[in-house]
Formats: C-alpha cells, structure tokens, sequence
C-alpha cells in the first residue's frame, strides 16, 4: 500500500518526503495561506478507510472488513498508530487530486503535510477558505478555525516550521538554540554540557546519555542543512 502513486501535493509519509519540499513551493509568494483539520485523524471513518485503503477492486469483502478492522479503533483511525499516516494519504487522495488541479487553474500553490494544507500566491483568501471548507464537509471533515492563518509578506511566513519569505531557513530562535548547544559542546564537552543543562552538581553523564544526545544534536543540524544546505554556521560542525 505505502507504493501506491500519490499526487505530488501530497508531501508527508512517503519515501524523501521532507518539511522543506512541503515549504518549497511557497517561497516567495504574495501570501501564504495554512489551514487546518481539527482531529484530523480521529476524523477518518472506518468506511473511508476500507474504501481508500483496501477498495473492493484488490480485497474480497471478509479481507476488506479484517484489514480495515485492524487499523481502526472504535471506527475510527487512530493517531499515533504506525499504519495510519499512509492510509491517511489514500483517504485524501481525491480531495488532493481536486484541490490540486483547482489550484493550478488559478496559479496557487497547494500542499499538503498530513492535516496541515498551505496556498500560497496571489488570490483571495476567502474564496479558498470556502472551497476547502465545503469540499471536507463531503468528508465530514472541519476546518480549525483557530489554527487558519494567512501570512503577508511583511510577516514571517512559516510553513511547517520553514520560514519561506526570501529563501528556505530554519526560524532564527531554532538556529540560535542550536548555535548555543554545540558552542557549550565543544567549550565544556558534552556530558559537561548535559550536567550543567540538567543542573546536575555532579557529572554523572552515562555514555549511552551522551551518544543519544549527540544523535539528537546531529539529527537537528542535518535538518538545518537539508532546508538551506549553504548554511555555513553548520556545514562545519557537521
């Protein structure tokens, strides 16, 4: 199931999908425009997910009913579950598949990070909000009215944690962070570094502590990079 074709809108939980090739195509826009599900995947009914997951056209009915039975619970997908990012996607295939051409015909750019969708070009904002909104009804899906937002570019434009205004960089208060721990790293040592951030009196740092710690340092600098890889404050530590 998880090598099935999905749509290029659709840019979560498949093989080299990144925050940064979701926040891509809205670099530079006039506006950005981020809607939200609210509880997205507790919204996802069991019929949806026999229906787009395991479709009578590959499945015989007992099949369909034993595999959708296992990834739901309460008739419902349930979040945090390990199948349910994918069988997401397919249940959003079709709305992915409209929204996308919709947009294209109008020159916005449109894509989707599991509930999170972003627009970003120069259109009205409430002509979108509408169209999404009446389209996930069909889903019986709501938008989240506290988390809609649209960014001007005067405003910082942050699509899944990107910053998008000029070019693809982490948020400055991310970066300054990360600048800090590897500075204390390389002046005090990390397990030094651990002691005195957990406040301990003692050094009492196991290397299994350390060489987590390092993992979680490195991951979050590869993550720098791999959103603006010329960053040069970090391509020497790594």
């Amino acid at each position: 199931m998880s090598q099935l074709t999905l749509p290029p809108y659709a840019t979560a939980y498949h093989k080299r999908a990144t925050l940064a090739e979701n926040a891509r195509p809205h670099l530079g826009q006039a506006q950005v425009l981020k809607l939200d599900i609210e509880d997205f995947f507790w919204s996802i009914q069991f019929n949806q997910v026999m229906a787009s997951a395991f479709p009578n056209y590959y499945y015989p009915p007992d099949f369909q009913m034993l595999l959708t039975s296992l990834c739901c619970f309460r008739a419902t997908l349930p979040q945090g579950a390990p199948t349910s990012p994918v069988i997401s996607n397919r249940v959003m295939r079709s709305f992915d598949d409209y929204m996308g051409q919709w947009c294209e015909n109008r020159h916005i750019n449109y894509t989707r990070y599991c509930d999170d969708r972003t627009f970003s070009g120069d259109f009205q904002p409430r002509t979108v909000i509408n169209k999404v909104r009446s389209f996930l009804a069909t889903y019986q899906f709501e938008l989240s009215d506290a988390k809609t937002q649209c960014l001007k570019p005067y405003k910082r434009q942050l699509v899944t944690g990107v910053v998008v205004n000029n070019c693809l960089q982490v948020t400055r208060h991310y970066r300054r962070q990360l600048r800090q721990e590897v500075f204390y790293c390389q002046k005090f040592g990390v397990a030094s570094h651990l002691a005195r951030r957990n406040k301990r009196l003692v050094v009492q740092i196991g290397e299994d502590e350390v060489e987590h710690y390092k993992t979680t340092l490195l991951g979050k600098i590869s993550f720098v990079l791999q959103v603006n890889p010329e960053d040069d404050q970090f391509y020497q530590v790594r």
